[in-house]
């Protein structure tokens, strides 16, 4: 099995790391500027900031940095996609918690009961919770869409 890459984004990019989140990248997000970690070093630290580089510390390797050019979260994520050659095979949607990161697990329709409102549970029969945070997610009307857009920046980069 490949190594999963793994990201850090810095906090001028909450959107690009809820995206990359919904992908199923292990992706960390700092809502304030701050020096890497320990368990930070062996991720891929992605920043809008120049300045915020000096501050990375001198055991990240510079091909571990990319820089974002973009304001827009779509061109955000095309870059990404682009620059680090990910391809759909890398991809595992839904399988994280878009607020805390958390890897998701299933829950039973009955687990999900009063915990979400009632018109999702009377029509649908899957949910996943966060085991950190304790968010349910089911799939929503808005899940294909998605996904749709998503294949199509992937088809994109693999065209060349």
């Amino acid at each position: 099995m490949p190594m999963r890459i793994r990201f850090v984004a810095d906090d001028t990019l909450g959107k690009l790391a809820k995206w990359l989140r919904m992908l199923g990248f292990d992706t960390i997000y700092r809502r304030e500027p701050s020096r890497s970690g320990p368990l930070e070093t062996d991720r891929i630290r992605l920043t809008r900031t120049r300045s915020r580089n000096r501050r990375i510390p001198e055991n990240l390797r510079p091909d571990r940095i990319l820089m974002i050019q973009s304001d827009h979260y779509t061109e955000q994520l095309d870059q990404v996609i682009r620059e680090l050659g990910l391809r759909w095979e890398d991809v595992h949607p839904f399988t994280r918690c878009l607020r805390c990161n958390t890897m998701l697990g299933q829950i039973s329709r009955e687990d999900a009961s009063g915990k979400v409102p009632d018109y999702v549970w009377e029509t649908h029969d899957r949910f996943q919770r966060c085991s950190d945070c304790g968010r349910i997610y089911w799939p929503g009307s808005h899940l294909g869409q998605g996904m749709k857009r998503i294949r199509k920046l992937f088809e994109k980069t693999s065209q060349g």
